[in-house]
């Protein structure tokens, strides 16, 4: 089968650069492979670098110029002009393995397989932030897809990541394109157009193939390493998810609910993170924006987001210090409670302390009884002999201490 390896660039020509070189090492497949880069309109020298390297040896690359912006309108038009029966995507700043082509073609040996997706590793400028948790490395197309290595199969809500995703032409021909509702448009980060088109093809039935040796690398740059860009990232997905999951009332009242109950118990019990209760807290706002129209492009967008924030910060704060009062009605009945146990558990005690006397004392007497009985029966001697020798004996002693009082 022929593979079209399509790489859509906006204005990074030197990264391009060597993800092209990187693709030209790839083994060829049996029916071969081309390269096609996309150019979405850049004012750099993208163009030259493509020409280029297309005129050196290695794999044929072709150069494509789409005008109108947007990501998934690049990718359609790679779609369309492509020659290969497996088309594959992948970013303008990525690496790849030495077999990354081959172990996603692989994938598709299985003809029920419509489309595939493997790892992305990182490739950090320096070291990784510390205040960067694993929760939010998918922000930077971050991922190892640990839920899905167990089966190998993509189900909803996990799908291949868009730099390193593969599809069988013909699909597209049956689910449709990429959404140009979604997909980044020059700085707008609005996502998910690989996920909708994954969604239509796992609802029609195919099969989604998980190719963990199909590894690419995925160079992280400087500018993304900073705390407001994930708060606009998060703030972008937040919508992303608003618009997938508004052809679906269900899944977006199900969403609604999860972001709902986040916030709240985040007021509730404060995490001590705040770079990940604020990266919630733009998800969620995003998410609420999108379902209220308030799109950015919007006459007085800001302030309607900024009267929503306060709004449900609001009603948060409220909903928290009503919960923070009954928790403490609560805590005080609580501590009646434990003052309640331990006087039961102190009462328990003194009595089980007073019967175990009352057992010692009897015992004591017992055996008292016991050695008086022995001893009666050791010197043959009737128990009334005993007693009328200690009445006698007192009786001595008794005497002796009046004759010593009256000296």
């Amino acid at each position: 089968m022929k593979a079209s390896v399509i790489v859509c660039t906006f204005n990074r020509a030197d990264l391009l650069s060597d993800t092209l070189k990187a693709l030209r090492l790839q083994p060829a497949p049996q029916g071969g492979y081309e390269i096609i880069v996309v150019d979405n309109n850049s004012s750099d020298d993208t163009r030259t670098v493509t020409e280029r390297l297309a005129a050196e040896a290695g794999a044929p690359i072709r150069y494509l110029f789409e005008k109108n912006q947007g990501l998934s309108l690049a990718r359609n038009a790679g779609i369309r002009a492509a020659h290969g029966d497996i088309i594959a995507f992948v970013d303008d700043d990525v690496d790849v393995e030495a077999g990354w082509l081959s172990a996603i073609l692989a994938a598709f040996q299985d003809p029920l397989v419509a489309c595939a997706g493997g790892p992305v590793r990182p490739m950090w400028p320096f070291s990784k932030p510390e205040w960067l948790t694993k929760e939010w490395e998918g922000y930077l197309g971050i991922t190892e897809f640990e839920s899905v290595r167990e089966t190998g199969e993509f189900r909803w809500p996990t799908y291949p990541w868009g730099l390193n995703m593969a599809f069988r032409r013909e699909i597209f021909d049956t689910v449709g394109y990429f959404s140009a509702e979604l997909g980044r448009i020059g700085k707008g980060l609005l996502s998910n157009e690989e996920v909708s088109v994954c969604q239509r093809i796992d609802e029609a039935g195919h099969r989604i193939r998980f190719a963990p040796d199909a590894i690419i690398y995925h160079k992280i740059h400087a500018d993304r390493l900073t705390r407001q860009s994930f708060y606009h990232r998060a703030y972008y997905q937040g919508r992303s998810d608003a618009i997938l999951d508004q052809r679906s009332t269900s899944r977006a009242y199900s969403r609604v609910r999860t972001f709902a109950s986040s916030m709240f118990w985040g007021q509730v019990q404060p995490s001590h993170d705040a770079f990940d209760t604020r990266c919630k807290e733009r998800l969620f706002i995003g998410y609420l924006s999108q379902l209220a129209g308030m799109h950015d492009h919007a006459h007085g967008s800001y302030r309607k987001l900024r009267a929503l924030k306060l709004f449900l910060s609001t009603i948060l704060k409220t909903a928290a210090a009503q919960v923070s009062e009954r928790q403490h009605h609560l805590d005080h009945l609580e501590t009646l409670v434990h003052e309640r146990d331990r006087w039961l558990a102190d009462r328990d005690r003194a009595i089980a302390d007073r019967d175990q006397q009352k057992r010692d004392i009897e015992e004591q007497l017992g055996v008292e009884r016991d050695n008086w009985q022995r001893q009666a029966i050791e010197s043959r001697t009737t128990i009334a002999t005993l007693r009328e020798e200690l009445w006698i004996r007192v009786g001595l002693r008794l005497g002796l201490l009046n004759s010593l009082q009256s000296k």
